[in-house]
């Protein structure tokens, strides 16, 4: 299974959000996601696509992996005519610290699945990692 098939198995509604992209900046995304193999390449990715939806809700013109001065950033936003050149970074976890982050993740999507009004308190005993 291809990194993109399984990260949307986690967030099956992450493909819609792509929709809010422009054509030409979603086709950029998806074939570097799909093209992607190594699994911290890939959430570095997805760090880039969530600055990409803030500054869009924002209102800013963006446009990604554009070239500049034969380089390529991971954005270009424009507001008021100027454009602003961004590279996202992303600070790593490690490996133990990811599966972790991915199985909370995983757990408090399935939870929010659940149609309730209750309120649940998860203890993730540390002695077990």
């Amino acid at each position: 299974m291809d990194l993109l098939t399984l990260f949307c198995s986690y967030h099956p509604d992450f493909m819609k959000r792509l929709d809010s992209f422009s054509q030409l900046n979603k086709d950029r995304l998806l074939k570097k996601l799909k093209s992607t193999e190594n699994k911290s390449a890939f959430r570095s990715t997805i760090s880039e696509i969530r600055f990409g939806e803030f500054f869009h809700k924002l209102n800013f013109e963006i446009e990604y992996d554009k070239k500049f001065n034969n380089q390529t950033p991971d954005w270009t936003l424009n507001y008021s005519s100027f454009p602003i050149i961004c590279d996202v970074y992303r600070l790593g976890k490690s490996s133990k610290d990811q599966k972790r982050a991915d199985f909370e993740n995983f757990l408090i999507e399935q939870l929010e699945e659940i149609p309730s009004n209750i309120v649940l308190t998860i203890e993730i005993d540390e002695s077990l990692d």
